[in-house]
């Protein structure tokens, strides 16, 4: 690592200090550290600040618990005072669908959650990549097993893992300001991921239930969604904006043209979802 000399004053030169090294080690303005100077001219900087717990206190009913543990858990708050009348056992229920969140303390009406994820966590792209995978994943089913998929299995990998995985992104996309002044649409793009997988197990549910049958434009919605995946992990803004124009020319005449309601419904809810997709990575090629 180099860093470039300041100059503050007639005779002294400044150097910043790396701030994963300062995050790690806790320290903030007016800490003070410790600066050896070795026998062959090296300097050997060290310093250990006050760590402290980033906590919130909740009162909420059982029907804003997840919401309310979520909204904590994502501004990535490491403990969650908790004052709520649900059973110890309908907590642990909600805290499966979190990651590296556990209860430490618990009396009545009164729980103490804590995070034991690490803080300074540098696997932000590889959540979301993982994100991306398990998105491809759910709709690659909804193709392959028409008609048989095993909805129970797709629904625990839509509503629990994907939106586990979820959190655990948006968490740390929070924590650690990633993608700097793209965080925002890191932030977009994760739930709409999300909300891609959840769209594909809709129509699953809706396939098997109304015995849909099967149409080649909900393939192709797919290939688009694989594409789309492709062009984010290299970045390739021309990539990304030819995928965009052939959903807005091709695929949405197409959905245009089916007979089926229903499928219709979900095919044109997953275009605008692609459509998102592509907005959002092409912001983040720039």
């Amino acid at each position: 690592m180099e860093r470039k000399l300041v100059k503050q004053g007639d005779v002294t030169l400044m150097v910043s200090l790396p701030s994963k090294w300062i995050k790690h080690n806790s320290l903030k303005q007016g800490d003070a550290v410790h600066i050896d100077v070795k026998d062959d001219n090296s300097l050997n900087i060290t310093g250990k600040g006050t760590s402290t717990v980033k906590s919130i206190e909740l009162t909420v009913t059982k029907d804003a618990l997840r919401t309310a543990i979520a909204s904590a858990y994502k501004a990535g708050y490491e403990e969650i005072v908790l004052h709520s009348d649900v059973s110890l056992e309908e907590i642990n229920v909600i805290l499966i669908s979190f990651t590296g969140l556990e209860i430490v303390t618990q009396g009545k009406g009164n729980y103490t959650l804590k995070s034991f994820l690490s803080q300074t966590d540098t696997d932000t792209e590889k959540l979301i990549l993982k994100l991306f995978q398990l998105t491809k994943y759910v709709a690659d089913m909804t193709w392959n097993e028409w008609q048989t998929a095993n909805i129970q299995e797709m629904k625990t990998l839509v509503k629990l893992n994907t939106m586990k995985l979820r959190d655990h992104c948006l968490r740390m996309i929070h924590l650690h300001g990633y993608g700097g002044d793209k965080t925002y649409d890191y932030y977009d793009f994760v739930t709409v991921l999300e909300k891609t997988a959840a769209a594909y197990y809709a129509l699953t549910n809706d396939i098997i239930s109304k015995k849909v049958k099967k149409n080649q434009i909900v393939q192709e919605l797919i290939l688009q969604l694989d594409a789309l995946y492709k062009s984010y992990m290299a970045r390739d803004f021309a990539a990304t904006e030819n995928i965009r124009n052939h959903l807005q020319k091709s695929i949405f005449v197409s959905i245009g043209k089916l007979k089926d309601a229903s499928l219709q419904m979900h095919c044109y809810y997953i275009y605008q979802l692609s459509l998102h997709l592509t907005s959002r990575i092409l912001s983040l090629s720039c």
